[in-house]
């Protein structure tokens, strides 16, 4: 608890935001990337979240604590000019960050995308749907999972909850996706926490999984990918295990901007499941 304390009064990686958020007393950084039709065709947002570190994410060249070529800035930078789907990139002020801090700023980052997305409704239209895509490293992971389980049971399985909403009178939002890599999330205490009789995840049920993990990392085991997997309560899941690759994934780096890249794109595109 005290090394957690300390962590978290050093500052996290380089990041180069656009703006920030303020949440719980501190802020969220982010980096926005709009698609170019944007607002009026955008039809899904995408959050990026990095690990205890902050910054730009995984996939840095070794040695280095900024790269803006690195998996996350690639994949935000590439996504919108190919298709209506705006990114958002976050950060953290300080490494470590709490983890009800961490999901607050980014239900607070969605909700912003979300009324800066549909500014761009025309008046006779009843309702607009747009999908949610989560994608996370490390403790990142963990964030994008818990965020995903918040966002998908505010939403409802049919995606209107959140009409009550100024500005989202006419919103349809689907927790879509959830990509997690090299996710440092402990299944058996997420379990363990559920009240009796609960199912783990069972809010995200319509969602679609892609879980990353590298044979080769000593920070988070891999096994953690494979207990994750098991755990979903859902069809649309996979496992992509990288021979050699290490917490970073660095020597991964192309393969996962074409993997998850594409994950981001289907889900994006085919309609979500409803219970």
């Amino acid at each position: 608890q005290t090394w957690g304390m300390m962590m978290r009064c050093v500052p996290a990686y380089p990041f180069n935001a656009d703006y920030s958020v303020d949440v719980q007393g501190s802020r969220i950084e982010v980096a926005r990337h709009l698609c170019r039709n944007h607002p009026g065709a955008t039809k899904a947002i995408v959050l990026f979240f990095p690990g205890v570190h902050g910054g730009v994410g995984p996939c840095r060249t070794p040695g280095e604590t900024f790269d803006a070529e690195a998996l996350f800035p690639t994949l935000a930078a590439s996504v919108p000019t190919e298709h209506d789907i705006d990114c958002y990139r976050c950060s953290w002020p300080f490494m470590r960050p709490r983890m009800d801090y961490a999901i607050s700023g980014a239900c607070r980052v969605l909700h912003l995308a979300l009324l800066e997305a549909f500014k761009g409704t025309p008046d006779d239209v009843r309702e607009r749907e747009l999908r949610v895509i989560f994608v996370g490293h490390s403790l990142g992971g963990a964030i994008a999972m818990q965020s995903a389980e918040v966002v998908a049971t505010h939403f409802g399985s049919d995606g209107t909850g959140g009409q009550e909403m100024e500005g989202l009178e006419k919103a349809v939002v689907h927790m879509a996706g959830v990509c997690v890599l090299n996710g440092a999330l402990d299944v058996g205490r997420a379990c363990a926490a559920m009240p009796e009789g609960a199912a783990p995840f069972a809010a995200l049920s319509g969602s679609r999984f892609l879980l990353v993990c590298g044979d080769a990392d000593e920070v988070v085991p891999p096994e953690a990918s494979t207990q994750l997997l098991a755990a979903l309560p859902v069809e649309e899941k996979s496992q992509l295990t990288i021979p050699g690759g290490t917490h970073d994934l660095f020597t991964a780096k192309q393969q996962l901007v074409e993997e998850v890249g594409r994950f981001i794109v289907d889900a994006a595109s085919i309609p979500t499941k409803t219970s």
